[in-house]
């Protein structure tokens, strides 16, 4: 496997050093961590590759068959699946501080996590549910594993149908994925307007006020991918602060 970029060219990331295989899926904003799994015998181990560190497996227990399929902006919040018995897995969220964590399911026995925010407190993919098809979920530390049918019924027609979120916007808003469409017949792409967070709203409380200024204030002019980073670009500027001030008082009560 490999990291490709324009002044270096492809360089080996030495995922799968005398292993079968190696498989690398999605990468931090900046490019320093890859994600992904490596095989070694009967068991595949979700893994990290990680700029001037090396390659680091999530889980070291042998007899697990895991996937990495995303991470958040840093690199620091790793999402996936981990299969515990055949027919029967599991997503994922991975932290250095809690190690592999299962988000549960719908109530069926499977589950995936295909994409994670900026920050990794939202979570997206797929899941089994106790009968019927499998539907799309957001997860959230606060909020669990939700349906995002249930949640979202009165945005679908008919018996349209979010199967499978694969990837969700830096700030958590915007999820995209598969579903039935009903009025077509056809599987087909989606994109799902959550309408949270409001842009500008850089503590999350549904305000965009002060407070949201004052974070852009006291980070400006710093490195990272944050909240306060409004326009996800990796450095907290001019264009966040135009953000938080053009969107001011958006969702305030009056």
């Amino acid at each position: 496997m490999f990291l490709w970029t324009p002044d270096t060219g492809a360089v080996s990331l030495n995922m799968q050093p005398n292993l079968v295989n190696a498989y690398n899926i999605g990468m931090s904003a900046d490019g320093s961590t890859v994600v992904g799994s490596r095989e070694s015998g009967f068991s595949r181990y979700a893994a990290r590759w990680v700029r001037g560190v090396g390659v680091e497996l999530l889980n070291e227990v042998g007899g697990r068959y895991e996937h990495a399929f995303a991470c958040s902006a840093d690199g620091a919040v790793v999402v996936g699946r981990t299969d515990y018995s055949v027919g029967s897995w599991q997503a994922f969220r991975w932290t250095r501080e809690t190690g592999i964590v299962g988000l549960g399911t719908l109530g069926g026995n499977t589950s995936t996590a295909f994409g994670v925010s900026g920050d990794g407190s939202v979570v997206v993919g797929t899941s089994s549910g106790m009968s019927g098809p499998l539907s799309a979920f957001r997860w959230t530390p606060t909020g669990g594993m939700e349906n995002l049918n249930i949640t979202y019924a009165g945005l679908l027609t008919g018996v349209s149908l979010l199967i499978s979120a694969r990837a969700v916007s830096p700030d958590g808003r915007y999820i995209v994925g598969m579903g039935l469409n009903a009025e077509t017949g056809r599987q087909e792409a989606f994109l799902l307007d959550t309408g949270f967070p409001l842009r500008g709203d850089v503590n999350r409380d549904g305000c965009v006020d002060d407070a949201d200024l004052l974070a852009v204030l006291f980070t400006f002019g710093e490195r990272g991918y944050r909240n306060a980073d409004i326009d996800w670009n990796g450095v907290i500027d001019d264009g966040d602060l135009l953000q938080a001030l053009f969107h001011f008082g958006d969702g305030c009560e009056e």
